[in-house]
């Protein structure tokens, strides 16, 4: 089914049952509200049908069962900072986004937990567990990204992985609402207990909830989940080391064997989207690099604990020759950051907050809306593998990126540590120039990070690229010769769920088999 066929459906009599559920006022038809949900950066689609905005789980059992009886394609949206198209619309139907089920049922200080709903959001529940002296493991993206939608959709990748692993390790249970509208309990929601049962993530037996991780809306929508909360230690920094990026690699391995996992990697212009305040101050960070490539350490505990993990570091630096600052002093000496072109921070500048609170910067990510600051960007290249093979990979592509003339200077690279070094997820973010006459330099530099890309997951097979699912086209084109037994069993399981093909349809898994079987 396309648009077109959605046609040969009475949509205002749709919109007259779901006025009945949410109210009038929450939902829509109308052009000028649904062209709002038809594009991001990188997809452009005719939007959905209708756009319904639900407040309670009872209403999004009811809005499927609707969508189920019409065969309407149904889109959940949490924030919508994706930029690959996971919450574009390709068919039509119905949009249902989730920002008024902004509900925190609970923070367990004794169990360390927080339960929500799908329009939390990490600053929000942020705010209230710093109120208690805890805090939700964040990932490296705006502090407005809804909590759920990210951990259970793209795992939660952060700068906390290396120590804590991936945001879907926080995960302790999950209450989903099928196709037909029915709920379902997944985790330590499945105790009967319910939410009091013990925070263990495992229900009795064989545990469902993998089937609504990473797969991007595809198989229901997820109305609450409960998540681990950590304590908020006394003493918390950002380390910072700095060199040529084939050093800094080296240099972070030789790291995470000394036993400071919780590290990442960032190139300049990864640097120059985060604190460029301005489009100025942005491009002047651009053309003066203050070095290739940066590593950034968290260590906290103790006061105690932070002085000797400082010094321990401190040593291994200098055994090393590799120059090391801290973020928070070199905030609080220079009253800003010393590599950016313009003045100290005033009281205007949300970066003020950091003179006080550095630890602000990295458990509420303020600078993560760097992709839209100043020109833009996308990320289309963010697969994982091991750790060892992450510097063969970025040179690789740098080679690409060389031949095909891309501009250097704006390609970011961003190496996450993740489960005390097992692996890392590498982020390849490259910049682009809304100007239509340079449309061509961002196609090459989308090429030289594409095609590396593509020769690493599928020739050489060093790669997982968790975006593969994202596309349902190419999943269910590349799915069966990269893993044909998983594939077999997500269509079964599609077909299961979702006959209709209703959830998120073009993204993820398709209930039929290749050839139409």
């Amino acid at each position: 089914m396309n648009k077109a066929n959605n046609n040969e459906i009475d949509l205002d009599l749709v919109v007259d049952e779901l006025s009945s559920i949410v109210g009038e006022k929450n939902v829509s038809k109308d052009l000028s509200i649904t062209i709002a949900y038809s594009h991001d950066q990188m997809a452009l689609t005719d939007g959905p049908d209708i756009v319904v905005l639900p407040e309670t789980i009872d209403h999004i059992k009811e809005i499927m069962k609707i969508a189920s009886k019409y065969k309407l394609p149904v889109t959940p949206k949490a924030t919508g900072a994706n930029m690959g198209g996971l919450v574009i619309p390709r068919y039509g139907g119905i949009l249902v986004d989730l920002k008024r089920l902004d509900t925190i049922y609970k923070i367990d200080e004794e169990n360390m937990t927080a339960t929500v709903g799908p329009g939390v959001s990490y600053g929000q529940l942020q705010i209230e567990a710093w109120k208690k002296n805890l805090f939700i493991v964040n990932p490296s993206g705006p502090h407005s990204v809804k909590v759920i939608a990210n951990m259970t959709g793209t795992r939660g990748i952060g700068h906390y992985a290396g120590k804590f692993g991936l945001g879907d390790n926080q995960i302790i249970g999950l209450e989903v609402v099928l196709p037909n509208g029915k709920l379902i309990k997944t985790g330590c929601f499945t105790y009967p207990s319910g939410e009091k049962a013990a925070n263990c993530p495992h229900s009795p037996g064989p545990d469902v909830m993998g089937l609504f991780l990473g797969n991007f809306g595809s198989m229901g929508i997820i109305v609450k989940a409960k998540f681990k909360l950590n304590p908020k230690l006394e003493a918390h920094d950002l380390v910072v080391f700095g060199g040529k990026m084939n050093e800094m690699f080296d240099f972070l391995i030789e790291l995470v064997n000394f036993g400071y996992s919780n590290s990442m990697l960032v190139r300049w212009p990864y640097i120059c989207f985060l604190f460029g305040r301005s489009r100025e101050e942005h491009m002047w960070m651009l053309k003066n690099p203050w070095m290739d490539g940066f590593i950034l350490t968290f260590i906290e505990g103790t006061k105690k604990d932070y002085e000797y993990h400082f010094n321990r570091l401190k040593k291994f630096a200098k055994e090393h020759d590799i120059p090391m600052g801290v973020f928070g002093s070199m905030i609080r000496d220079n009253k800003h950051l010393p590599f950016i072109g313009g003045g100290p921070y005033n009281k205007n500048d949300m970066q003020h907050a950091f003179l006080k609170e550095p630890r602000k910067l990295h458990d509420f990510m303020f600078e993560s809306v760097r992709i839209l600051r100043t020109r833009g960007g996308f990320a289309p290249h963010c697969p994982f593998f091991n750790l060892h093979d992450a510097k063969d990979i970025w040179n690789d592509q740098l080679e690409y990126l060389k031949k095909v003339k891309a501009p250097l200077e704006e390609t970011c690279c961003y190496c996450q540590v993740v489960d005390d070094g097992h692996y890392v997820l590498q982020e390849m973010d490259v910049e682009f120039n809304p100007d239509p006459n340079k449309m061509l330099a961002n196609m090459n530099s989308l090429l030289g990070i594409i095609k590396p890309m593509v020769v690493n997951m599928f020739v050489e097979h060093k790669e997982v690229q968790y975006y593969l699912y994202a596309d349902g086209g190419v999943f269910d084109t590349a799915g069966p010769v990269l893993m044909p037994g998983t594939t077999h069993i997500l269509k079964k399981m599609k077909r299961l769920i979702d006959p209709d093909h209703l959830m998120n349809r073009g993204k993820g898994v398709s209930p039929k088999e290749i050839g139409g079987k």
